[in-house]
């Protein structure tokens, strides 16, 4: 360590202190440069890495929400036909119903003679 010391003493002395400092102060602005870079780099990777982050938490949130209301939707809308098609078979036997009454009332009627065929 002594070594280094000394070997740093007579360097300076032998180029004169100014050059060796202006040799030192010209790299301090790259090194500078450097680690502000970095420093840099490593903001915006952690602030892409948030933002990523969030994307995906909505995207996430906004398939969740829209598969749900996909689910109502679709239940809903399915409950609707379900129920039409009920209300139409009801009636379509209220129908047949009607109908076998009203042809069995004409068959009586023309088995009785009551009644006569147009």
């Amino acid at each position: 360590m002594l070594f280094c010391f000394f070997t740093c003493l007579s360097v300076l002395q032998f180029f004169g202190r100014a050059s060796v400092l202006q040799f030192f102060d010209s790299f301090s602005p790259l090194l500078l440069l450097r680690a502000f870079a970095s420093a840099r780099k490593k903001r915006s990777e952690v602030l892409r890495s948030r933002v990523d982050f969030a994307k995906a938490t909505t995207r996430d949130r906004r398939e969740a929400e829209g598969a749900s209301l996909l689910r109502i939707g679709f239940a809903s809308h399915s409950d609707k036909r379900k129920n039409q098609s009920e209300e139409a078979q009801k009636k379509n036997r209220k129908a047949k119903v009607a109908k076998i009454r009203v042809n069995k009332q004409l068959q009586e009627l023309f088995s009785l003679g009551h009644a006569s065929v147009p």
